[in-house]
């Protein structure tokens, strides 16, 4: 897949504005830490960053629409600003606040017992970054899984190069039993479809390769299996 990407971004930087009409565009995003081709100047190159004004202002809207119903109107404003701030400039924690916001509704659904009603107390008990909210759900998955499973079940999908095949978690890792358990837990994690299953958000991979504690995985327990 690497080597197909780079002959894409070649072919772009190197022939685009040659053999294709005035006409057709191209948008091209990519990670800060990619290094952009020498003959790059010619094209707009635009940074987009989580602290960005524009950015912090979409992410305030969609908080407002969402949450408008949800806060004491005494406490709206505050409260948007609260959550706008724990949001980080990520747009990803300003859609798991929904996530959060069902735990305290919905407590019975979650095992979080500590149901509350909205206001800025409760606000402020909510995770700060998505580290917060991946510790958070993680954190319920091991311990609905305990660490034996949770490392196995887990390594296998960080040490698959794609989309995990449905059968291998649930023979190598010999969880048939915990199948329903993991679907429960695990539905703010990982996405089911089909015969497959993966991340929610490949961020996720990210943190939990680079954390360290009860909540880190063994990569190499996966790559073995």
């Amino acid at each position: 897949i690497g080597s197909e990407r780079d002959e894409l971004v070649n072919f772009v930087y190197k022939k685009w504005t040659t053999v294709m009409p005035n006409w057709l565009g191209i948008f091209i995003t990519a990670r800060p830490e990619i290094k952009l081709p020498p003959n790059s100047q010619k094209f707009e190159v635009i940074h987009l960053r989580t602290d960005d004004d524009n950015n912090i202002k979409d992410i305030r809207r969609y908080l407002e629409e969402k949450w408008k119903a949800e806060l004491p109107s005494s406490e709206y404003e505050a409260g948007i600003e609260m959550l706008v701030d724990r949001c980080e400039g990520s747009f990803l924690y300003a859609k798991f606040l929904s996530l959060l916001l069902r735990d305290k509704q919905h407590p019975q659904q979650t095992g979080d017992l500590d149901s509350k009603p909205i206001t800025l107390k409760t606000l402020n008990e909510f995770p700060i970054g998505l580290s917060g909210v991946y510790e958070k759900y993680f954190g319920r998955f091991l311990e609905a899984l305990g660490k034996q499973n949770y490392d196995y079940f887990l390594s296998l999908i960080l040490a698959s190069r794609g989309p995990l095949p449905t059968p291998i978690w649930l023979t190598l890792g010999n969880l048939k039993e915990e199948n329903t358990i993991i679907k429960e837990k695990a539905m703010q994690l990982l996405t089911f479809s089909g015969n497959t299953i993966r991340f929610v958000h490949k961020s996720m991979r990210k943190w939990l390769s680079g954390i360290e504690g009860e909540l880190s995985v063994p990569l190499e327990r996966g790559h073995k299996a």
